[in-house]
C-alpha cells in the first residue's frame, strides 16, 4: 500500500467495499474492506459497524469485490503465463518484424 489509496471502490451507498493492493516477497495480494457512511450533526463520517439493513447490501457489495478480484488474478496469470504456441499475448513478448 505503497500510495495509500485503494486501488478499487465498489460503492452502492452508503454501504461500500475498497480493494487494497499489499506486496509483500514480490507478491501482490488483495484483500477488501467494507465501510458504512453516516451522517451525525457534522460531516459525513465513516464506520465498519453495520446494521441489519445493511448486511443484504454488503453481501451484494463483497461479491462483486470478489468478481473483481478474481477477474485481476485471471488477468494478470494470462498475461504473465501466455498459452503454448501463442506470441501475441504476454508483456514479454516483442512484436514480430517481417
Amino acid at each position: 500500500m505503497a500510495n495509500n489509496k485503494p486501488i478499487h471502490e465498489i460503492a452502492p451507498e452508503p454501504t461500500w467495499a475498497t480493494i487494497w493492493e499489499h506486496i509483500h516477497v514480490g507478491q501482490d495480494r488483495c484483500f477488501g474492506v467494507a465501510v458504512r457512511a453516516y451522517k451525525r450533526d457534522g460531516p459525513w463520517e465513516k464506520t465498519s459497524s453495520l446494521g441489519p439493513d445493511d448486511l443484504l447490501v454488503l453481501a451484494e457489495v463483497l461479491d462483486q469485490a470478489h468478481t473483481w478480484i478474481a477477474a485481476r488474478r485471471s488477468n494478470r496469470q494470462k498475461l504473465n503465463n501466455p498459452p503454448a504456441g501463442d506470441e501475441s499475448v504476454g508483456i514479454f513478448n516483442k512484436e514480430k518484424t517481417t
